[in-house]
Parts: structure tokens; C-alpha cells; sequence
């Protein structure tokens, strides 16, 4: 074998090793990537980025045993021109098998037309499930995504009072 040949099969080796470790190293924790994917979607629901908050919720989600269309322009609008932002003061998730729940007090931050409001929401229940998934399309991942979020309905009312 010419020395061209064996850098090349050398390379093509390492390459196939970096790809077998990429698909069979363990990643981060569920509670990390639960962590993780709520953060990025706050800030993109922050900045107005409908796709980011979209990636993290459940096709069904629904809040208050309410479903809501994720692919709704409405949905999507709402995003883009209120960019609400949701500060949750514990991200750290109880998890039993593909199940995770946070439970923690928020505080939601809107402007709609030229009033900026603010409302704290306590004791939000937000529940994920672990959904298969494929990462660059080809390899099969688990990803965590929101199912559903759970508010008082006192803290229902004074968010609608606020933005009325």
C-alpha cells in the first residue's frame, strides 16, 4: 500500500470512529436537555422566533386541558408580535421514565400595541414526554417536548384582565 493510500484509509478510519461516537456516546442528561430546550425556547419566544418555542411543543399541546394548533398562524403570530417573555424561576424537572414535570412560580413579560405588562403567574405546571426523533434527519434521537401547561385559573383571569 502506497503511503497515499494509507493516509487516506487513515482518514476515512477516523472519520467512521468520529461518527460511531457521535451516534452512540450518551449525550447529555434528560434533565439537561429538559433544561436546555426550555431555555432556547424562551428566548426565542423573547426575540419573536416562532420556529424555536415551536421545536419544543408536543403536536397536541395544550394548555389548561385546552388543545391549541401549534401550526396555527395565530399561534405563530402572537409569538412574533408579542414576544413574550417567561421567566421560571425553577427549570429543574422531576423525571419518571419518558414523563417530566416543572412546577414553579413565572413571571410573564408582554408588550401588546404600546403597553408592556407584566403578570406572575405562581405555581405553572409545565409536563413534557420524551417523542422519537431523528437528528440531521438520519440518525434516531429522543427529544423532550411540552405537552402541556397548567395555571391557576386566578392567574388565567388576571392575565386576560391585564391584556383586555
Amino acid at each position: 500500500m502506497t503511503s497515499k493510500n494509507a493516509a487516506i484509509v487513515g482518514i476515512a478510519c477516523l472519520a467512521l470512529a468520529g461518527g460511531i461516537w457521535l451516534v452512540f456516546s450518551p449525550g447529555p442528561s434528560d434533565q439537561e436537555q429538559i433544561k436546555e430546550a426550555l431555555a432556547k425556547s424562551i428566548k426565542a419566544s423573547r426575540e419573536g422566533r416562532p420556529g424555536g418555542v415551536l421545536e419544543l411543543l408536543s403536536s397536541n399541546f395544550k394548555v389548561n386541558n385546552t388543545e391549541y394548533s401549534t401550526s396555527s398562524t395565530n399561534f405563530t403570530n402572537a409569538i412574533r408580535n408579542y414576544k413574550p417573555d417567561l421567566k421560571v424561576a425553577n427549570t429543574t424537572p422531576a423525571i419518571s421514565g419518558d414523563q417530566a414535570t416543572i412546577i414553579s412560580d413565572v413571571t410573564l413579560d408582554a408588550s401588546i400595541l404600546s403597553m408592556h405588562k407584566t403578570v406572575d403567574i405562581p405555581q405553572a405546571t409545565f409536563t413534557f414526554h420524551k417523542e422519537s426523533g431523528t437528528k440531521w434527519g438520519l440518525i434516531p434521537s429522543k427529544d423532550w417536548k411540552l405537552d402541556q401547561v397548567t395555571i391557576p385559573q386566578s392567574s388565567v383571569d388576571q392575565v386576560m384582565a391585564q391584556f383586555q
